[in-house]
């Protein structure tokens, strides 16, 4: 089975995790783009050379983007762009965005990812990490008054 990647995405997702692995400060998994650092599909974009259209926060200090001016003078969404820059398939793009772009991902989840559309191997959300959660215990809420 061929890949979901294009060889040029494929090349450029790995560019953006070497840039990130050497650069990590700038890999903010959880913001699409702010003022120190974006995530993947925010590497993505700013590899193929969209610029952040920056607008305040809503809901604290600071700057982000969740759109992009593209180098053909267009406004686009960041993962649209990034996306379109992985050469992904349109009929399963959704799922495979949903996965790749989550706000969880690590580095090598990452990694196993992009190896895995490059293989071929549909993606799926990475399992979320519920070590502290005691699914045995029942919800307790405490009233405010």
């Amino acid at each position: 089975m061929p890949g979901y990647l294009s060889d040029q995405g494929l090349v450029l997702a790995n560019t953006v995790l070497d840039y990130f692995e050497q650069h990590p400060e700038e890999h903010l998994q959880e913001t699409w783009w702010c003022e120190s650092g974006c995530c993947f599909a925010g590497g993505l974009a700013r590899a193929v050379g969209a610029t952040p259209r920056m607008v305040p926060r809503r809901r604290s200090k600071g700057w982000e983007a969740t759109t992009v001016n593209t180098v053909d003078g267009l406004i686009g969404f960041v993962g649209d762009v990034a996306r379109d820059a992985l050469g992904l398939d349109e009929g399963i793009e959704g799922r495979i965005t949903s996965a790749l772009f989550a706000s969880g991902n690590t580095l090598n989840d990452l990694r196993r990812m992009v190896a895995d559309l490059a293989d071929g191997n549909m993606i799926e959300l990475p399992p979320l990490d519920d070590e502290d959660d005691d699914d045995d215990e029942p919800l307790h809420i405490e009233s405010a008054a």
